[in-house]
């Protein structure tokens, strides 16, 4: 065969050789490319690339947020608090599956386990803390979002619900190993724990005459004196010591939350503070006189003609006021505070008689 054939075909492959260098050479660019699109992709990478170096992540495009959303977060947390909240968008399902407890689960291993995770995705809220007992942080959550209206206000109520339950459970002291050889081995320790035992008994008895119940609500409504204007500060104080009469722990939680807040405002965001306390303190007085409504209907729901709903309307507007005190902390020197309004049915609910009251014993 001569060379002239030859060239011939080399010239008429020549075409299809070079369709196949260029796919050749896409295909290298797609495999280069591939790690860097899936990571940039990935939420919960994005979300622990944030929290690297702060607590709190809110999402790009997340619905409902805005610049100052991550802020005002970052706000209901303390320093060490050991909390991160993060904000996802809706549409991180899709990436993610629907499960958000799994979200949390693998978001909690690329922050190395120790985090309490406060996650919403989109409207959804969830609890994560492996470094908490069983379902603690879970727990906290669902009553976050059972007195919140969105997610935002679902994560705030989350950290402050956290950091009263700190409160409540302080971290032990390591204990320390005792020897087997050491002073006190062999002492008959049964017997401390009959002694245990038995101040327990007495405990119990006191607590059920009445005796000892009293002195502990009394002490435990002077355990925080708020740091606010005069008339404020007395409200706050008869406000919080209410709460211990308030058999649900969450509003309990919440009322408290209050205190804390109009305090915080206070410190961090009054600009005028003698027509702030003014303005403050007329709406507090109407705060205190429904939640001493609260605790009238749940301890007396005979006298009442529709109870449960006094009580929700009581929640509604509590939770109302929670949101107008973190608006105005957020808005600090930037607008004049303006005044809180309670919705006029829940002031002028009162006791009514029932059909069962003309009722007559023999």
């Amino acid at each position: 065969m001569s060379a002239g054939p030859i060239f011939m075909i080399l010239k008429v492959e020549e075409p299809a050789l070079k369709l196949i260098t260029k796919g050749l050479v896409l295909a290298a660019i797609l495999v280069l490319l591939a790690p860097s699109a899936a990571l940039a992709a990935d939420p919960i990478s994005d979300a622990a690339a944030g929290l690297s170096h702060s607590s709190v992540y809110v999402a790009p495009g997340t619905e409902g947020t805005n610049a100052d959303t991550a802020g005002l977060l970052a706000a209901r947390l303390t320093a060490n608090d050991g909390i991160v909240l993060v904000m996802l968008p809706a549409g991180a399902t899709s990436a993610l599956g629907t499960d958000l407890s799994a979200i949390a689960s693998a978001l909690s291993e690329k922050l190395g386990g120790g985090k309490i995770i406060g996650l919403a995705v989109g409207n959804q809220v969830v609890g994560f803390a492996p470094s908490l007992p069983a379902n603690v942080a879970a727990d906290q959550m669902h009553r976050a979002d059972s007195v919140s209206n969105d997610p935002i206000t679902a994560l705030g109520t989350f950290a402050q619900n956290i950091h009263i339950w700190q409160g409540e459970n302080p971290t032990p002291a390591p204990v320390q190993p005792s020897g087997g050889s050491g002073s006190g081995a062999g002492f008959p320790f049964w017997i401390l724990a009959l002694l245990a035992g038995a101040l327990g008994v007495v405990f119990v008895g006191l607590f059920a005459s009445g005796k000892l119940s009293g002195s502990l609500a009394a002490s435990s409504d002077v355990k925080h004196h708020f740091n606010a204007p005069g008339p404020v500060k007395d409200l706050l104080d008869r406000i919080a010591a209410k709460r211990e009469q308030i058999n649900d722990p969450t509003l309990a939680r919440l009322v408290y939350q209050i205190c804390l807040d109009v305090e915080h405002y206070f410190a961090t965001s009054s600009g005028d503070t003698k027509a702030d306390a003014a303005t403050f303190a007329k709406s507090l007085v109407d705060i205190d006189a429904i939640v001493a409504k609260y605790i009238d209907v749940q301890d007396n729901r005979y006298y009442w003609r529709k109870p449960d709903e006094v009580l929700d309307q009581v929640k509604e507007s509590l939770a109302d006021y929670s949101a107008y005190v973190l608006d105005s902390i957020k808005n600090g020197n930037d607008a004049s505070l303006r005044e809180f309004k309670l919705k006029a049915y829940v002031l002028a609910a009162q006791r009514e008689a029932t059909d069962t009251d003309t009722r007559s014993y023999r």
